[in-house]
């Protein structure tokens, strides 16, 4: 069954013709359509929860989908799915399935808040960085920890340089110890080197 079955199935009917014997059928039945659908999402639920708490991330994920695609409008299997990329540390993630979710459903659902809560976390989380670069020895910085990583190659001023991206400090004590950053330009198709000195 489709995910426009379902829903057309489990929406409450117009009637163009209305006795309230047969409309109270109608809205009851309806009702008790969803009754299964909610037992389906909750046991889901309860069984995503428990697999990330046994760390199968993969397993609980593929269940927060399915609740996601049994449900679009219910925010509760992107709670779930934000709730499991959390635990990864991943919130990135976390940010964009609430995103995705926040799309999706009404402001009118009960978890709604919850899901923006859930955001709105994430991206705190996101903004702290830990650090620790600031509490070691500039010498053991620049000696040691810089040249693991640094290439000497000139950089792709077109790509993004992750380790320059780690904090303002970082990205100076690399400036500092390789002299400024050497970019890759292309002039008359010839590939030449340019320096780009300071910060």
């Amino acid at each position: 069954m489709t995910q426009s079955s379902r829903t057309d199935l489990c929406s409450q009917p117009t009637q163009a013709v209305s006795t309230e014997k047969y409309a109270k059928l109608v809205c009851d039945s309806t009702i008790q359509l969803h009754q299964p659908l909610q037992l389906i999402l909750s046991t889901l639920d309860r069984r995503a929860m428990a697999l990330t708490k046994l760390a199968n991330f993969e397993s609980a994920l593929r269940d927060a989908k399915v609740m996601q695609q049994l449900s679009p409008s219910s925010a509760l299997g992107y709670i779930r799915a934000a709730t499991i990329y959390s635990e990864q540390r991943k919130q990135r993630h976390v940010i964009d399935i609430c995103n995705k979710g926040l799309m999706t459903v009404e402001p009118s659902d009960m978890h709604y808040d919850e899901l923006r809560r859930t955001k709105s976390d994430a991206e705190q989380h996101e903004a702290k960085g830990m650090d620790f670069v600031r509490q070691l020895p500039f010498d053991i910085v620049t000696t040691t920890l810089i040249p693991l990583f640094v290439d000497t190659s000139p950089l792709d001023p077109l790509k993004p340089c992750s380790y320059l991206h780690v904090s303002n400090l970082w990205r100076d004590y690399i400036l500092q110890c390789s002299d400024g950053l050497c970019f890759k330009t292309t002039y008359n198709q010839e590939v030449q080197e340019s320096r780009n000195v300071g910060n």
